[in-house]
């Protein structure tokens, strides 16, 4: 937060010498934009609606000009903040393997947190009779504390669960072209949900539950599966669904969608109609 804070005051304190700045701080930037003179300031919202993300919002935009990385998230914010646009997040794909013969194993990828949905992936594994990976973040004192109190008695007692804590990029985009298919059981209105287009991006299908963006990423029936929320009935049928997907069409979705070339051509027709 200290680098950030630097950053920041260094940017905004030459704010006159750009032609324009694209903030991706989280509180500390947009407020100095708020405060300053100069060149139009852009704000990608990276977070979802929480309260303090309201109250910023309401307090810098306008003049700050705010982008949301999903329609779902842009649907969700209050009626008196205005959207300047839409960019979904890009990822550049060649850092992703592609692989059309995948394993057996499904995967989970992502923070331990009961947001993430962690423990519904446990349990679908072991309804469907089915090894699990999970690639799990550990690093956060609410991450650690749930992972001892809630994640590690259920793995303990299943013997068809491994962990990879902490993974850095190679390995875990080497998990995600293995796998038979990539778990997201959400539960909360994840703003955009990079892990599924990551997953596509090794030709991985997806099976996620129908909150936030997970239908603006997934194309149902195509690259993966959109499930209702909480149903685990509903989420394992379409696991022993998605041997029937192809690969290539995961792929090909995210190069035209999600890739990073699409991205920075959303923010440049951004760029060009605030300037």
């Amino acid at each position: 937060a200290r680098v950030e804070t630097i950053q920041a005051l260094t940017a905004y304190g030459r704010r006159r010498d750009f032609d324009i700045i694209h903030d991706h701080t989280a509180a500390v930037g947009p407020a100095l934009a708020a405060v300053t003179v100069g060149a139009p300031v852009v704000h990608t919202l990276h977070h979802a609606w929480l309260d303090e993300q309201v109250r910023l919002a309401r307090l810098v935009a306008p003049p700050v000009r705010l982008v949301a990385i999903s329609h779902d998230q842009a649907a969700r914010s209050p009626a008196d903040v205005p959207i300047t646009a839409v960019v979904h997040n890009g990822i550049p794909v060649d850092r992703y393997p592609f692989r059309p013969n995948k394993d057996d194993y499904l995967l989970f990828v992502g923070r331990a947190s009961p947001d993430k949905g962690p423990a519904p992936a446990i349990e679908i594994a072991r309804r469907l009779g089915r090894h699990l990976v999970m690639a799990i973040k550990i690093n956060e004192p609410a991450e650690c504390d749930y992972w001892d109190e809630v994640l590690l008695p259920l793995i303990a007692s299943d013997p068809a669960v491994d962990v990879v804590p902490n993974p850095k990029h190679e390995p875990k985009a080497d998990l995600m072209a293995g796998a038979a298919a990539v778990l997201v059981p959400i539960r909360w209105a994840e703003p955009f949900g990079l892990v599924m287009a990551e997953a596509n991006a090794c030709g991985t299908p997806v099976v996620a539950f129908d909150v936030g963006a997970a239908r603006e990423v997934i194309a149902h029936g195509k690259t993966g599966f959109v499930v209702p929320p909480g149903d685990l009935d509903a989420f394992c049928a379409a696991v022993e669904h998605t041997g029937d997907l192809i690969p290539h069409d995961c792929r090909t979705h995210v190069v035209r969608h999600f890739s990073a070339q699409r991205m920075v051509a959303g923010y440049e027709r951004v760029y060009e109609a605030v300037s």
